[in-house]
C-alpha cells in the first residue's frame, strides 16, 4: 500500500474501487485523494468474474463502475489504515487477488 500522509488524517480510509480506464479513471483517483479516500484501480478489461472476485477478495467500501458515475457502497466493504493512497492488486505467487 502506498501512504501518504495528507490523504487521510483519521484512523480509517474508505477505498474506491475504479472500474474505469483513461481519463475517468484519472478523475476518480484526484476526486478520491480529494475526499481522503484510498483507490484500488481495477482493469476495465477484466471479466465480470475477475472484478467480482476481485473485490469480494479486497472488499472496498464503494465502487465506480466503467461509466464513471457516482460510486456505490460495496456491501461488507473494509476501510484502509489512514493514510492509504492506493490499493495495488496482485496476485503474486498464490495466483488469488490481494492488496498491496
Amino acid at each position: 500500500m502506498v501512504r501518504v500522509s495528507s490523504v487521510s488524517a483519521g484512523d480509517e480510509t474508505g477505498v474506491v474501487a475504479v472500474v474505469a480506464a483513461g481519463t475517468t479513471l484519472a478523475d476518480w483517483v484526484r476526486r478520491a485523494w480529494d475526499e481522503g479516500r484510498a483507490v484500488l484501480p481495477v482493469n476495465p478489461a477484466y471479466t465480470r468474474r475477475e472484478v467480482t472476485n476481485l473485490l469480494e477478495r479486497l472488499r472496498p467500501t464503494h465502487v465506480v463502475g466503467a461509466d464513471g458515475g457516482e460510486p456505490s457502497a460495496f456491501p461488507g466493504g473494509v476501510p484502509a489504515p489512514g493514510g492509504t493512497a492506493a490499493i495495488v492488486a496482485t496476485s503474486g505467487t498464490s495466483g488469488a487477488p490481494k492488496g498491496v
